[in-house]
């Protein structure tokens, strides 16, 4: 009996020295959860982690426990500071005014707009001036209700104009001075009635209005050599003598009614303002950039000597001439 027990105690105590066996080789060996709780030898590395060690001393050697400890929070980086954004450098030099004007007062057109070629009045003749844009204008810019003020205190403005002119009727609206542009203003009443901006056709309009001075000649060629060969040599011949932007004589045009009905036909259709238009007002090339603006009355300029100022709706100077 005593021998049966004897081996049961002997049973028992195998077993638990090899549970501790197995449990204290896979502590070291980092496998087992519960390692943290099993001392740790001083001759072995310890393994670097976050926490508190903990070192409990029994009698016989010292030992460690680990106790982890909560995470640490991350500091947070500092908002990037914002830095003043620069001020915007000036387009180009400063202009200097003329005398008596501040820059403050000086229009955005400015040396961009200016007068040359004003003519005093005379006795036969009510002065005019024309009013340049330069490259440096950059767009299309209405002047109808810019303000030109003499030494005499006597301003005027510009007034509107027809930007497409049609004799069978048209509209006004604003006079546009595009870049690299001019508007010529005369000191007499319009020859026609409004201010017009010219065309390759306009030409025509001096044989239809006392116009003065006459509108440039440019119209475009009216016929085309190809077109009239069929023609009598007579009519060819007449056709030829036709002068740019004339029109043929009446009288002489009706001699082709009965001897030549096709050259006759061929020059009713091809010649005058009219006619220009219908042909060319889809060209690329059919608007110019001038117009002419007619005032009702002199332009009042000293005959000698005068201070000229052009102003915008705004009131700023844009530019100066002195004579």
């Amino acid at each position: 009996m005593k021998s049966t027990r004897g081996n049961a105690v002997i049973l028992i105590i195998f077993v638990v020295v090899g549970i501790l066996y197995f449990a204290i080789s896979d502590a070291l060996k980092g496998d087992n959860p519960f390692a943290v709780f099993l001392p740790q030898r001083r001759d072995e590395p310890a393994i670097a982690t976050s926490g508190v060690t903990i070192q409990m001393l029994p009698s016989d050697e010292s030992s460690e426990v680990f106790i982890p400890s909560a995470p640490k929070p991350t500091p947070k980086s500092p908002a990037p500071r914002s830095e003043p954004e620069p001020k915007p450098e000036p387009e180009g030099p400063v202009p200097t005014p003329p005398a008596g004007f501040t820059v403050a007062e000086l229009s955005p057109f400015f040396e961009r707009v200016t007068i040359r070629s004003l003519k005093r009045p005379t006795n036969f003749f009510r002065g005019s001036f024309v009013l340049s844009a330069s490259s440096l204008l950059p767009e299309p810019t209405s002047i109808t209700g810019w303000r030109v003020v003499t030494n005499q205190n006597d301003p005027f403005v510009i007034p509107s104009g027809v930007g497409e002119y049609l004799a069978s009727g048209y509209s006004e609206g604003d006079v546009m001075l595009d870049p690299r542009g001019s508007t010529t203003v005369y000191g007499k009443k319009s020859p026609f009635g409004p201010n017009i901006r010219l065309n390759v056709c306009t030409g025509y309009l001096n044989n239809v209005f006392p116009i003065s001075p006459l509108f440039p000649k440019r119209c475009p060629a009216a016929i085309d050599r190809s077109e009239i060969t069929a023609f009598s040599g007579s009519c060819q011949s007449f056709l030829r003598s036709i002068r740019t932007c004339e029109e043929p004589n009446t009288i002489l045009m009706s001699g082709f009614r009965e001897d030549d009905i096709a050259c006759f036909d061929y020059m009713q259709d091809r010649f005058g303002y009219g006619s220009c238009y219908r042909a060319h007002r889809n060209d690329e090339d059919f608007f110019t950039d001038t117009w002419y603006v007619w005032l009702d009355d002199v332009l009042p300029f000293d005959l000698k000597h005068d201070r000229v100022l052009l102003y915008d709706t705004a009131g700023l100077l844009v530019d100066e001439y002195v004579y």
